[in-house]
């Protein structure tokens, strides 16, 4: 095993990643995939077959600000290599991000609108959406939502 490098950190889950065995004993039949609180009893370990030609899996269910052991190891028909380990700390609990500011209308033409905006705090995740509200002068009564995907476009200053 080669390389363990971790992405997604959140509170709950993360992405592990790994590289193949530079070399193999025999036909590689897949991984084992072992983790488990830093500190923790044996009984606490949760243990993962992953397919041979995965080398990215999901760990979720986890306890927020917490440590853990990850390790992985290839099996091959003559039995396991060697384990390669590495300890992280699952995220913080996500938290209610505070709302854009410095709002400016960069052009407005028949129809459609330019804006632009500084993001607030991000409540220690990642934002996956802005919803921004117009009212036509033609109806001030009703609010219409629009919806912001990221990527958003990035304007130059």
């Amino acid at each position: 095993m080669e390389n363990l490098t971790f992405s997604n950190v959140y509170d709950t889950s993360l992405d592990i990643s790994w590289q193949k065995p530079l070399e193999i004993n025999g036909d590689l039949m897949g991984y084992e995939l072992e983790w488990y609180q830093m500190n923790s009893t044996q009984s606490d370990r949760s243990i993962m077959e992953i397919q041979p030609e995965l080398t990215t899996f999901k760990i979720n269910n986890l306890s927020a600000t917490t440590w853990y052991t990850i390790s992985v190891r290839a099996k091959t028909r003559k039995g396991f290599g060697l384990k390669r380990s590495a300890s992280i700390e699952s995220g913080y609990p996500p938290e209610m991000p505070s709302p854009p500011t410095n709002l400016e209308v960069i052009s407005i033409e028949k129809r459609s609108a330019v804006i632009k905006f500084s993001t607030g705090y991000t409540g220690k995740t990642n934002i996956l959406r802005y919803i921004v509200q117009i009212q036509m002068r033609s109806n001030n009564s009703q609010w219409e939502n629009i919806e912001v995907n990221f990527p958003m476009k990035n304007f130059p200053d």
